[in-house]
């Protein structure tokens, strides 16, 4: 399955796990371990979409306009019209976010 996880600094991650659960627990530990601070980096599942590892790419290449650094995105619009469509619970997250966040844009 492919996953959109939030960063608490607004990144979204989009990965690829076949066990979730643990990918969760395994980015939590390393995320904090970044921060040098003991404390632990909260994570937020926005989303999850059936798929292996070409759909992961597909997704990093839809959204390559909102790419950070490796698999972390801007959390602009579009990733958030996508979420919100994938998951409805999230469908707030679009109405915070405009078309200009995604920086780099190309149509």
């Amino acid at each position: 399955m492919v996953y959109f996880l939030q960063r608490r600094d607004g990144l979204v991650k989009i990965g690829y796990t076949d066990s979730l659960k643990q990918r969760i627990q395994v980015l939590t530990s390393a995320h904090s371990k970044k921060l040098h601070s003991g404390k632990r980096m909260t994570l937020r599942l926005l989303a999850t979409v059936e798929g292996g590892r070409e759909r992961e790419k597909e997704l990093h290449q839809q959204f390559r306009h909102c790419r950070v650094e490796g698999e972390f995105f801007q959390k602009c619009d579009c990733i958030c019209q996508f979420v919100s469509c994938v998951n409805p619970k999230f469908q707030r997250l679009r109405s915070t976010y405009h078309s200009s966040d995604c920086p780099n844009k190309t149509s």
